[in-house]
C-alpha cells in the first residue's frame, strides 16, 4: 500500500504530514528542576517539508508544586 498515493487525512497522520522526497525534523528539549518545587520544561520542534515552508512548535512550560499541609 503506497500511502503518498492516497489524499487522505488519515495518511497525512499516519505520515506526520511529511511528503514523498526530502522531508527533515528535528527537536531539542531542556529539562531542569529548578528548585524542590519549581520545574522548568522547553520543547523546540521544527519541520521542513519538501513543497511548504518551515514549521516551529515551540513549548516553555513551568511546573509548580504546592505542598498541602495540615490534618
Amino acid at each position: 500500500m503506497n500511502l503518498w498515493r492516497i489524499k487522505s487525512v488519515i495518511s497525512y497522520v499516519m505520515m506526520n504530514g511529511l511528503q514523498s522526497g526530502e522531508n527533515y525534523t528535528w527537536s531539542f528539549k531542556f529539562q531542569r528542576k529548578l528548585s524542590k518545587l519549581l520545574d522548568i520544561n522547553f520543547i523546540y520542534l521544527g519541520r521542513k517539508v519538501i513543497v511548504l515552508e518551515l514549521f516551529i512548535t515551540v513549548q516553555f512550560n513551568l511546573k509548580l508544586y504546592f505542598n498541602k499541609k495540615g490534618g
